[in-house]
């Protein structure tokens, strides 16, 4: 599913989590994502943590913006705060609560696991 920001802009998330009415049958692009998740490669790592962040927080709806980072297993947490700031935490282990819409991410890079 891509995500489109305005008639210019659009992104191809690694995942989104999406609450509302069911999409039309075939739909490619939506703007209304809740979460945007990016999990960083090397051709993709300085876009994925700079300017699409900036891009996907112009969207009302969006209220989390995660970065994975397999290599140093983080997350970076981008979330919506208020008066257009963004509140941003570095992750390493326990869970990451995401409200709304009311999920909780399950420790994702436990002690121990390879």
């Amino acid at each position: 599913m891509s995500v489109e920001v305005d008639e210019h802009t659009v992104y191809e998330p690694d995942a989104l989590v999406r609450c509302g009415a069911l999409l039309p049958p075939g739909a490619v692009k939506l703007s209304d994502p809740l979460i945007v998740v990016e999990v960083l490669s090397s051709s993709t790592s300085a876009r994925d943590a700079s300017i699409k962040p900036d891009d996907d927080f112009r969207l009302p709806s969006v209220q989390h913006y995660l970065i994975v980072g397999t290599e140093n297993r983080t997350i970076i947490h981008h979330q919506r705060g208020t008066d257009s700031i963004a509140l941003t935490r570095i992750v390493r282990e326990g869970p990451i609560l995401l409200e709304p819409p009311g999920i909780t991410l399950a420790d994702c890079f436990p002690p121990g696991a390879a």
